[in-house]
């Protein structure tokens, strides 16, 4: 992916850019770009292979609420931050969270 002649890349910001479901080929190309941040908030399905090989770089407060993101948090339940998974519209963060009652945050559900 190129991105429009019209763009300034020094003008970019990183957290915006991997936030951005449009972006992630033209990370995937520019690796010294992706700010993790941003990464785990961004709900294209195609961040899972980045993080799945990346996890040392996850971060898990913003993961943890993240729809697209469900099977990489259930496989580390030991990182989330259960706080944001309350936030979590996915059906697999529900029954999570029925699961463990005592750990949900009803200020955020």
């Amino acid at each position: 992916m190129k991105l429009h002649k019209w763009i300034n890349v020094n003008k970019l910001v990183n957290y915006t850019l991997s936030k951005n479901i449009n972006a992630i080929e033209y990370l995937q190309n520019n690796r010294r770009l992706i700010n993790w941040y941003g990464l785990c908030e961004n709900r294209n399905p195609a961040i899972l292979p980045i993080l799945y090989k990346n996890k040392m770089n996850i971060k898990w407060k913003y993961l943890s609420s993240n729809p697209v993101a469900m099977d990489l948090i259930i496989e580390n339940q030991d990182k989330i931050v259960w706080k944001q998974l309350s936030m979590n519209t996915h059906y697999m963060a529900i029954d999570l969270l029925m699961k463990n009652m005592n750990k949900i945050d009803w200020n955020e559900l």
